[in-house]
């Protein structure tokens, strides 16, 4: 499906193919209302924005999949919560960013709603 085909071009570096895979497997979970595929997409796209450089937003987008009670669920083709994939990518960042940086994109995507970011996400794609 579409979460296969942006893994596959994630895999090969096509970071802005990937993206749109990711993208559209979003939009298809939301049209559907299906949080916990919403918020896994999420993370995809956020995974991808850190590869091409972007490492703010995928900061933002993380934590706003963390403040989201849909952490503790998984989407069925994965072994790990939704909080835990979130956790390793943005640990990974964490270590790379300034920590002032990173805490203030921490704090900023805390505070938005999951429905909000998701429709930024589809609304502004490739924007940063």
């Amino acid at each position: 499906g579409v979460q296969g085909a942006g893994d596959a071009n994630l895999a090969i570096l096509e970071y802005t193919e990937a993206e749109r895979w990711f993208l559209e497997a979003l939009l298809m979970a939301e049209d559907m209302g299906v949080v916990v595929a919403m918020a896994f997409a999420m993370i995809k796209v956020a995974e991808v924005r850190a590869a091409m450089g972007r490492p703010t937003e995928a900061v933002e987008v993380l934590a706003c999949v963390m403040a989201d009670p849909v952490r503790t669920q998984r989407v069925p083709t994965q072994l790990v919560e939704i909080g835990e994939k979130a956790l390793e990518i943005l640990s990974n960042l964490e270590a790379d960013m300034e920590s002032h940086v990173y805490q203030t994109a921490y704090e900023r995507g805390r505070s938005k709603d999951l429905a909000v970011v998701a429709k930024e996400l589809l609304t502004t794609p490739g924007a940063g």
